[in-house]
């Protein structure tokens, strides 16, 4: 908890545990008000009607960016493996690991707010020092996924906000290749951005 920053929205690549005993992984973002947890749910996403059923979860902070790829089923199928004190598994990968239980939830404004409080929390694996591949992914991540909910929705489309987020793919493969010369990386960013565009011709927005 102590190493989470405050005021800002910590990536993580979350498993979450419904009521039905299903899980989804998804990249989740956390933050820390007031000594707890919180993560928002937004309508229309793949998590949105379901959240309301979630009752537990393993977060992970990874030291590496390839776990968001796998959590979006860019690549691979994410591992997991077994948790220390809940009923869900974690991400099997490096990091930051916090299992929790989700104690409430709340209507803010759009949005679903969900409380969750730790029951343990530890560190896999040795802290990396920072890789601008590592926010340019997120970035690049960010925009397939409003790309895909945008073109996926029964709403009004609006094509410049999607032009404008392939655009930030785009910046963010540049970005990726210039920081780093791992392969997969590489090889995962650029199936994202294929997928960012399969989903803006699909929107009739080319």
């Amino acid at each position: 908890m102590s190493r989470l920053a405050p005021r800002r929205f910590n990536e993580s690549v979350t498993v979450l545990r419904f009521s039905d005993s299903s899980i989804f992984v998804t990249p989740l973002g956390i933050y820390i008000d007031s000594g707890r947890l919180y993560a928002n749910i937004y309508p229309g996403t793949r998590l949105s009607q379901k959240a309301p059923e979630a009752y537990e979860a393993c977060i992970l902070f990874p030291f590496d960016v390839k776990p968001f790829y796998y959590s979006l089923n860019i690549g691979r199928r994410i591992e997991t493996r077994g948790a220390q004190s809940i009923s869900t598994p974690c991400p099997n990968y490096d990091g930051i690991l916090i299992e929790a239980v989700i104690t409430a939830r709340a209507k803010r404004r759009d949005r679903l707010r969900l409380a969750l409080t730790p029951l343990a929390s530890y560190i896999r694996g040795e802290p990396r020092p920072y890789s601008r591949e590592y926010g340019c992914s997120i970035e690049l991540l960010i925009a397939l996924s409003r790309i895909k909910f945008w073109a996926s929705s029964t709403r009004p489309i609006p094509c410049n906000k999607l032009v404008e987020l392939f655009n930030t793919a785009i910046n963010s493969i540049q970005c990726i290749l210039h920081a780093t010369w791992d392969e997969e990386i590489h090889r995962l960013a650029l199936t994202a951005a294929k997928e960012a565009e399969k989903w803006l011709l699909l929107s009739g927005c080319a």
